[in-house]
């Protein structure tokens, strides 16, 4: 059966309309700007759920999408996870206990509870993300350097952290610490100690693995980004492993990545996710 979601372009987020149909897909227009540029290969795998807005692992090996019509786990973890909500997101990120940080159509954050309710959490985003440490950090809505500022929730809200920080799409890495790329696509990870380390390369969604540390060495296959090179279904796909790596074949607008591999929405809504890949 294929499971149909809310359809929600990354960048500007504008909402498109329209029937969707697999391996129907568009292009969009960028730049490319890597260092070192060397291409694998990889082997793309369409799972059958369209009109996805986003896509988010969690740490206790559970897969989520959101979307106009509800928010679902499609993959089951280890976590005591309910099957969905009927909260419509825009963006999701999921915690280490398998259940998921929403934020809807109207930036409103949602966190997800074990009983199938969700609780609004004060404040308004554009993104959030979640750390293996449980750490929760999110692109707020007060614009910054051109995108919006980052914030991390301490104490039941959210506040601007030690080294201040702006971005439009953010993910959290195993210790705690927020990755995120600005409008201008340029990639920062932010230390422990608050500073802020800009990496190589261009993209429109980040996405680190459960194992990546921010602040530390870069790579270990642990970094995936949507880039701004042009490909069929959205920007190309990335991964930092000492040199940037592109995997040609399929597109995205969104990307994730943990325990069940790398997953990825394209610019039609569809949901794929990358069943073998290698850097020869």
């Amino acid at each position: 059966m294929v499971r149909k979601l809310g359809l929600r372009r990354h960048g500007l987020r504008t909402a498109l309309a329209g029937a969707i149909a697999l391996l129907c897909f568009g292009t969009f227009a960028a730049t490319p700007a890597y260092a070192a540029n060397r291409v694998g290969r990889a082997t793309f795998f369409s799972t059958g759920v369209s009109q996805v807005s986003d896509v988010a692992s969690g740490a206790d090996g559970s897969v989520w999408v959101t979307g106009v019509t509800g928010t679902f786990d499609i993959v089951r973890g280890s976590g005591q996870a309910p099957a969905g909500y009927g909260l419509a997101g825009a963006r999701i990120a999921v915690g280490p206990d398998g259940l998921p940080w929403i934020i809807d159509f109207g930036n409103r954050i949602f966190r997800g509870n074990a009983d199938g309710t969700v609780t609004q959490v004060t404040g308004l985003a554009h993104d959030v993300g979640v750390g293996q440490d449980g750490s929760v950090w999110i692109v707020s809505n007060i614009p910054t350097n051109r995108s919006w500022a980052v914030e991390e929730l301490i104490g039941g809200g959210f506040v601007i952290p030690l080294g201040g920080g702006s971005g439009l799409s953010i993910d959290v890495s195993a210790n705690g610490q927020p990755v995120v790329n600005g409008i201008d696509g340029k990639i920062w990870q932010r230390d422990p100690s608050g500073k802020w380390g800009q990496l190589t390369g261009l993209a429109d969604d980040v996405a680190v693995s459960p194992n990546f540390v921010a602040g530390g060495p870069a790579g270990g296959s642990a970094l995936w980004i949507v880039g701004r090179n042009a490909v069929t279904g959205g920007g190309g796909i990335w991964n930092l492993n000492g040199d940037w790596w592109f995997f040609p074949g399929q597109g995205a607008t969104e990307i994730t990545i943990g325990n069940q591999g790398v997953w990825f929405v394209n610019n039609n809504g569809n949901l794929f996710r990358i069943a073998a890949a290698s850097e020869p």
